[in-house]
């Protein structure tokens, strides 16, 4: 009786599923997965700040150097000014830069 049972075709049973986490050990999996998930976060966050800094740096040094050639330029003006003029102008320009020290 056993081996007639055994030999008769059997219904296969087919089954679909779609398993986003695996059965077995998903301790583990849940471990791996969300550490990497934070590890890959806190990288892209640090990447971020980078950029950032990065472009902020830039564009602090570019208006550094913009306004050291304006006072380069004011500087040139001023001597000029002042090596051009009589004795008059030398002492209105003179007062004019004390004053300018003084309100600093």
């Amino acid at each position: 009786m056993k081996l007639t049972v055994a030999a008769q075709p059997k219904n296969v049973i087919r089954k679909f599923q779609l398993l986003l986490f695996p059965e077995q050990d998903a301790k583990l999996f849940y471990k791996m997965f969300f550490s990497r998930w934070f590890l890959w976060r806190v990288v892209m966050l640090f990447l971020t700040n980078l950029y950032k800094f990065g472009s902020h740096w830039s564009d602090s040094q570019k208006e550094a150097k913009l306004q050291q050639l304006k006072n380069d330029r004011i500087k040139k003006i001023w001597d000029y000014m002042y090596h051009q003029q009589g004795k008059e102008i030398k002492r209105l320009m003179d007062s004019a830069y004390i004053k300018s020290g003084q309100a600093e």
